[in-house]
């Protein structure tokens, strides 16, 4: 059966949206996204985002930087919307121009507000990670509380890790940022995987093993060498085989793919991040 995506986003909100209203008038969540990009228009992701910040009145920036002469001018425009004390989050939106792509560029945002969870010794858990504990725990437990309807690392863990003791699961992915957070979201939830990238040779002997397939790869392995009944979860949305309908007990669907739980995560860290400032 389809994921019931839109089911978890409402509960997400209804969360959230108490959550801001104890913070007050006063203390209304600030973001800013950096979106460094020769394109007039902004991605769906950013756009699904600033809907989403809307709705539950929080206050969404996006800087766009077209073109930027060096790599220190946009370190010090990073830096310096990281001091504003009005501000209470900055993402850097991803992907990056080649010459820009390096974790470095995290540092010049201060921890607290670094809410995407890449700096060492982050307090937050990667939204996109997040997002998929979250659809994995509604999947194996059917359960998802209207108080607190995120994955909690202090309360899920246990009950994650028994689920997939015996579970064989396999991460189809590009390797970059993204899909690092992914994995490390796993392991740090004890499930264990096999990571398959586009130059993994013989991929389909691992896919048809699969209890549970993970992909952020566009594009799609033939449903045919796939165990019935595994959970499949493209994390993008997109050219999905139809035929997965026939094949998986659990699967996403392109009109509401787990990125669109990961806004909602994305918002969590940022109530975190209000409440540490």
């Amino acid at each position: 059966m389809e994921i019931p995506i839109t089911k978890i986003v409402v509960l997400m909100k209804h969360s959230l949206k108490k959550a801001i209203n104890k913070l007050g008038k006063k203390q209304r969540p600030n973001l800013t996204i950096f979106f460094i990009s020769k394109e007039p228009r902004l991605p769906k992701t950013l756009s699904i985002k600033s809907k989403i910040a809307k709705e539950l009145n929080i206050n969404l920036q996006v800087c766009k930087i077209a073109e930027t002469r060096s790599f220190e001018s946009l370190m010090h425009k990073i830096k310096e919307k990281s001091n504003d004390p009005t501000t209470h989050g900055v993402v850097i939106h991803r992907p990056l121009p080649a010459q820009l792509s390096t974790e470095s560029i995290y540092d010049f945002i201060a921890l607290k507000k670094e809410i995407e969870g890449h700096r060492r010794k982050t307090s937050y858990l990667p939204p996109i990670g997040n997002a998929l504990l979250t659809v994995l725990k509604y999947i194996f437990t059917q359960k998802l509380s209207s108080v607190n309807p995120f994955f909690d690392p202090q309360k899920d863990s246990v009950t994650i890790k028994k689920i997939f003791k015996n579970k064989k699961v396999v991460y189809i992915n590009k390797g970059n940022t993204d899909n690092a957070s992914i994995g490390k979201s796993l392991t740090d939830s004890k499930i264990n995987y096999i990571s398959i990238t586009p130059l993994t040779p013989e991929p389909e002997s691992y896919y048809k093993e699969a209890d549970v397939l993970i992909t952020t790869v566009d594009g799609f392995v033939k449903c045919e060498i796939l165990k019935k009944g595994v959970v499949f979860l493209n994390i993008n949305g997109v050219n999905s085989d139809k035929k997965i309908k026939k094949i998986a007990s659990y699967y996403s669907s392109p009109k509401n793919p787990i990125e669109l739980v990961e806004s909602y995560c994305l918002f969590r860290n940022l109530i975190d991040a209000v409440k540490l400032h």
